[in-house]
């Protein structure tokens, strides 16, 4: 059995998913239960943890009980006055239909025998209806209280939220100090990368003995002049080093390289990072406001509600004292004494239970204020703050890629400058290796005979 404290409503749900079932199974649960489809559920723990749909139920331990219950909020708010007139209603009815019966009695004689029965099974009525509303009542007050830790449970979620996208936001801006060094560089890199295309183009490479071109692949041999020459190499034909470079990437020519580095040189730089900052910086705003933050006078209304019960329960003990009065009669009258009398004692009953009516309306009103001050909420400055995080995370998504991207391929320009250098090196250690490999298969064959 879990319990899911529907915070936009104000209500506990009691649901039993399968034992070895999936958060998303709960889901399931709750969508079966009040129509709020699994997209729009947001399920909270109390320290403001949020659980996702492929989490194991079975890990979850300690949550979920009538004390520690898991909350559920609703992405689109709606307006919960349905329920609220739904237990005006159940009030309502319990306690006029007492009444009514009351008015009936106080019209009718009282000198039938069948009298005192009549007003021994209002007066246990009367003692019924007053209990079912303390008890109400008491919901009441635990439904105010896990009203006000779910609130804590997004609070706490956003304030998490927050966090997040600060050290992701802070990362970033140390990126961002170091770009315009990049940029810098950059461009010296750049500066002589036509002079290296022109060594390229005239380094001869026997692809045979040290760079053999990828088998059954179609080349691309390119020339300072031309990008869209096609052809197919051979194992034993003689290509330049800018062709064979080339060739690793048919889909982009080395001629076109330089002026792609420089156009995301200079389209590289913190316009989405400053988006970012301030989206974020709105949200940091109003979420330290304590107007925003905190429901104002919660804990007052909760410890006001909490004195009223204890009157309640007082008033709860006056009318169970006159029905028990008028349940057990005297009989040391006539039967129309006796009726008489318990009419009057049921007439007692009629203000302390208009009391009690009195202040379980003032409950409802109560909670229906904390519902509404909730969910406006949710649908104004919460609802906001998360799309603006989420703009502003999606901000330095962006930032950080064209961030890593300019590196890589000016990592690239570098390797590819160095390319003659190492190549130059390369060759005579090729041609040591391979007469060193000659000489030993000699030698390995003179010494095996």
């Amino acid at each position: 059995m879990f319990h899911i404290f529907y915070v936009n409503q104000g209500y506990m749900l009691m649901l039993e998913p399968p034992t070895l079932g999936s958060v998303f199974d709960l889901q399931k649960s709750i969508e079966k239960s009040t129509g709020i489809g699994i997209d729009n559920q947001l399920l909270f723990l109390s320290d403001g943890g949020s659980l996702i749909g492929s989490t194991m139920l079975s890990s979850i331990t300690g949550v979920g009980t009538d004390t520690n219950p898991i909350f559920l909020v609703r992405r689109v708010t709606n307006n919960g006055r349905e329920l609220v007139k739904e237990n005006l209603e159940g009030i309502n009815e319990l306690f006029r239909g007492w009444s009514s019966e009351m008015d009936r009695l106080n019209r009718i004689s009282t000198t039938s025998s069948s009298a005192i029965t009549e007003c021994i099974e209002l007066a246990k009525k009367c003692n019924t209806v007053a209990e079912t509303i303390i008890r109400f009542c008491s919901n009441l007050i635990s439904e105010h209280h896990y009203l006000h830790q779910g609130w804590k449970a997004v609070i706490a979620n956003l304030d998490d939220s927050i966090s997040r996208t600060q050290k992701y936001l802070q990362r970033s801006k140390r990126q961002a100090e170091k770009l315009e060094t990049i940029r810098t560089k950059g461009r010296v890199l750049l500066g002589d990368f036509d002079n290296v295309i022109e060594v390229l183009s005239k380094e001869d490479n026997n692809s045979s003995s040290l760079l053999s071109p990828p088998p059954a692949q179609q080349l691309t041999p390119s020339s300072p002049d031309s990008d869209t020459n096609s052809t197919t190499f051979t194992s034993s034909e003689e290509i330049t080093l800018f062709d064979w470079l080339s060739s690793k990437d048919p889909a982009y020519s080395l001629n076109s390289l330089s002026q792609l580095m420089l156009d995301h040189l200079e389209k590289t730089d913190d316009t989405d990072l400053i988006e970012a900052t301030s989206f974020f910086t709105i949200v940091q705003g109003v979420s330290t406001k304590a107007q925003y933050r905190e429901i104002g006078g919660i804990d007052k209304r909760l410890t006001t509600l909490r004195s009223k019960f204890q009157h309640l329960e007082g008033i709860l003990a006056q009318v169970r004292e006159i029905s028990n009065r008028i349940i057990q009669p005297i009989i040391q009258d006539s039967t129309q004494n006796i009726a008489n009398w318990q009419k009057q004692r049921l007439n007692e009953l009629k203000q302390p239970l208009k009391h009690i009516y009195d202040f379980a309306i003032s409950f409802i009103d109560s909670k229906e204020e904390v519902v509404k001050n909730i969910s406006q909420r949710f649908s104004t400055w919460v609802r906001q703050a998360y799309e603006r995080l989420d703009r502003a995370n999606k901000k330095l998504v962006v930032f950080e890629e064209k961030y890593s991207g300019l590196r890589q391929r000016l990592d690239l320009v570098r390797q590819i400058k160095e390319a003659p250098n190492i190549y130059m090196l390369a060759v005579p250690e090729v041609i040591r290796r391979e007469e060193l490999r000659k000489e030993f298969s000699g030698w390995i064959t003179t010494h095996i005979r």
